[in-house]
């Protein structure tokens, strides 16, 4: 069972290169164990995909929720397209569901409540929805044969499947945000930002399994009505239940926990320097010899646990941010990502006999000559560290005019002037101090001042310590992390368009799967311009800017 709650070169003189002939594609590697992942969102309108989710007995069937409704796939993905609209502003998908008691019936929980559908996406019903937005805002759903749980940012909610109905659950879970929601064949389990709760089918106890040892304070300001606040606090991120076995899987900011006994003892898995706090999705399937491969998706990409030690997989994938992941019967692992869906072939099902198209003794000088009219890795780099205003030096620049401010004054200029008239009605006239009489009502008497000064100070302490080197440090900091995750992204397009055109070159494809090549290199064509203010594509000779390469 699947669950999910949120919503950097190899350089030899001569390779051989196996390319696998697959059904519904071609995928291109080093050694057929080594599966990448591949683009597939054709069809979604959107950039950003917060969910997807396999049909659980048929692969080919594939679910992706964005911000404006639910798209569908029978060709595993190749093609999309939508079956819900959601009314687009404020009103994103985030969590898919398909009941496995029914396999035609699917869930799509959003920010304006939960809506399902009986016939794959056909028709759809909307079965939950309420006043305020905030109650609304549906995280996670999960029923069985009697009873639908829902998660929403203001506490988990029950209704019996005949009735129309909903009830809030009693405690904590009745009144803080629920992030997640799981199932195994005797219990629900939901979490709030700490604690994990198992809620027994038949009767109903509920009893809380892990805490990550937060305060009553500390829980009951977990939520804030903020968009970004319901998330603020969350220190466990997402859960997955292995069906069948009592097997249970917690990933939180402090590592990922396992337990084989529902929930009533833990332990931590390994960790090798996962980046914990950007952990968005678990997910875990068990492989035909018994081991159980556990997948994390992160805002810095994908991380498989696999013979006791964690691994990266990113060959293939323009971005890092994945939001979530699920695994299909055939073991094939679906990212929804910032940059739309990806899949990566399970490498075990690859290594079974394929057609195959070996080339062998390729000299590597003669390849790299086919791309000799393209800007290098490093010219891309620098466009993108100058377009973006995050070069290092900018820094130096700072931290130098601060140091010298102190030996310039600081100049305070000012200016006072003011202008009135009197006029007196008397009709005696006025009289004034030097003995003097106006008569008449139309007695006049004027001011008109004028003064200004100047001053000039020094302050010699900025000699030593300057109080703009603490903001430069912070600005300092977010410059660097800004610019690492530019030049990851940058390299992970380019060496994606790269793979893309070495397919190009060495194979002899059908005339569909060359299109769709084709306008993949124009997609990250113009992802790379979009970096370098065109000047990726304006450094290329004007014949050169289609596939970018020469034959």
């Amino acid at each position: 069972m699947r669950v999910t709650t949120r919503n950097k070169v190899l350089k030899r003189r001569r390779v051989s290169l196996c390319l696998l002939a697959m059904v519904g594609g071609l995928t291109l590697g080093f050694s057929p164990s080594n599966a990448v992942w591949e683009k597939k969102s054709y069809g979604i309108n959107e950039s950003t995909v917060n969910d997807v989710l396999v049909h659980p007995q048929n692969g080919q069937i594939i679910f992706s929720a964005t911000s404006k409704g639910v798209y569908h796939s029978d060709d595993g993905g190749r093609s999309y397209r939508q079956i819900y609209y959601s009314g687009g502003s404020e009103k994103k998908i985030n969590f898919l569901y398909i009941w496995r008691g029914h396999h035609d019936e699917f869930y799509a929980a959003g920010d304006n409540g939960l809506v399902v559908s009986r016939d794959q996406g056909a028709h759809w019903q909307k079965i939950y929805e309420a006043s305020e937005a905030d109650d609304r805002r549906s995280i996670s759903v999960v029923r069985d044969k009697d009873f639908i749980l829902l998660a929403t940012a203001t506490g988990l909610l029950k209704k019996q499947v005949s009735d129309n109905s909903w009830q809030r659950i009693a405690g904590e879970l009745g009144r803080l945000p629920v992030y997640g929601l799981a199932a195994d064949d005797e219990n629900f389990y939901a979490h709030t930002a700490a604690s994990l709760y198992r809620i027994n089918k038949n009767s109903h106890d509920i009893k809380k399994v892990f805490s990550a040892g937060l305060t009553r304070d500390e829980i009951d300001s977990e939520y804030d009505t903020e968009d970004e606040g319901i998330y603020s606090r969350q220190v466990i991120k997402d859960v997955f239940v292995v069906k069948r076995s009592g097997g249970v899987l917690l990933a939180t900011n402090n590592g990922v926990n396992q337990s084989l006994d529902r929930g009533a003892n833990w332990q931590k898995l390994t960790l090798d320097n996962i980046p914990l706090n950007d952990i968005t999705s678990i997910v875990a399937d068990i492989n035909p010899g018994g081991a159980t491969r556990v997948l994390l998706g992160t805002r810095q990409g994908v991380y498989q646990f696999e013979d006791n030690k964690w691994s990266r997989i990113y060959q293939g994938m323009e971005t890092g941010v994945v939001l979530s992941l699920d695994i299909g019967a055939d073991g094939d692992i679906y990212a929804a990502t910032d940059k739309g869906v990806f899949v990566r072939a399970n490498t075990k099902s690859m290594s079974a006999p394929q057609k195959k198209v070996v080339i062998k003794d390729i000299d590597y000088e003669t390849l790299q000559n086919k791309f000799v009219n393209e800007p290098t890795i490093h010219q891309v780099q620098q466009w993108a560290i100058d377009y973006a205003e995050v070069h290092p030096e900018k820094i130096s620049k700072w931290r130098r005019k601060a140091g010298r401010r102190a030996w310039f004054p600081k100049l305070t200029v000012g200016a006072d002037g003011n202008k009135n008239k009197t006029v007196s009605d008397s009709l005696w006239g006025s009289y004034s101090s030097g003995g003097q009489h106006y008569l008449g009502p139309d007695d006049k008497t004027f001011y008109d001042n004028f003064g200004w000064d100047a001053s000039l100070s020094w302050d010699f302490a900025d000699l030593i310590w300057s109080t703009d080197q603490t903001s430069i440090d912070s600005r300092s900091k977010m410059m660097v992390e800004l610019r690492e995750d530019i030049l990851d992204q940058i390299t992970r397009i380019y060496f994606e368009r790269r793979k893309t055109q070495v397919e190009l070159v060495l194979v002899e494809l059908e005339p569909l799967i060359t299109i769709e090549k084709k306008m993949r290199i124009e997609e990250l064509t113009a992802l790379l311009d979009s970096f370098t203010d065109q000047q990726f594509s304006q450094w290329m000779p004007p014949h050169h800017k289609g596939e970018g390469i020469t034959r």
